[in-house]
């Protein structure tokens, strides 16, 4: 099994400051589903039919390279009525790429897609790149990250993980990919269904 943190550590809040990892609202009983690492000619269309089922909107924070290859797709995903963010153009790690590119992969993407919102690839950017992008674009994490994206997660220890640590104002990632898909067709319809027992209430990022 992958080794990653369930919940971002509170350190991690401390040295961002500026990105926002939890729902900022008043209203302490919503929560945000975000699906990363998009557009996919396979995943999402299936995903887009599968949260119009479940009357939810959710926000994507989508590669550029993935987009400018689908972009009936980014279409698709705006005229369903959810929203859009950046992922980068490509899918860097910001701990392992000199800032320069790392900065020159986040404006590519900006440009293509039309959106100020940003989500560093792995949750990972440097002060330095933080400094920077700060300035230009809001910064958008996570708090629960339950490992759609891990094959070692089955979709009973998905549903379980979600069940249990969900809680108000999450902003939960997941993934917009055919190998996740196929746990998210099966744990989002209880998931949905059991939070709503428990006055937890979706919004779109």
């Amino acid at each position: 099994m992958r080794t990653y943190p369930l919940r971002i550590p509170r350190l991690f809040h401390a040295l961002i400051p500026e990105a926002q990892f939890r729902l900022k609202y008043n209203i302490k009983t919503q929560y945000a589903l975000t699906f990363d690492d998009g557009p996919h000619p396979e995943s999402t269309p299936l995903l887009l039919k599968l949260l119009d089922e479940l009357n939810l909107k959710a926000r994507f924070f989508l590669l550029g390279n993935n987009a400018e290859a689908y972009p009936a797709l980014v279409q698709e995903i705006r005229s369903e009525g959810h929203s859009i963010g950046s992922h980068g153009y490509k899918h860097l790690n910001g701990w392992q790429t000199e800032t320069n590119e790392y900065l020159d992969n986040v404006n590519r993407s900006f440009e293509l897609l039309g959106t100020r919102d940003f989500r560093p690839p792995y949750g990972k950017i440097s002060h330095k790149q933080y400094e920077t992008i700060k300035k230009q674009y809001r910064i958008y994490l996570w708090s629960l990250m339950p490992g759609d994206f891990d094959q070692s997660v089955d979709v009973s220890i998905l549903l379980q993980r979600l069940l249990m640590y969900t809680r108000d104002r999450d902003i939960i990632v997941l993934h917009d990919q055919p190998e996740a898909f196929i746990k998210l067709k099966q744990v989002l319809p209880p998931l949905v269904e059991e939070l709503r027992n428990k006055d937890l209430v979706p919004i779109c990022l």
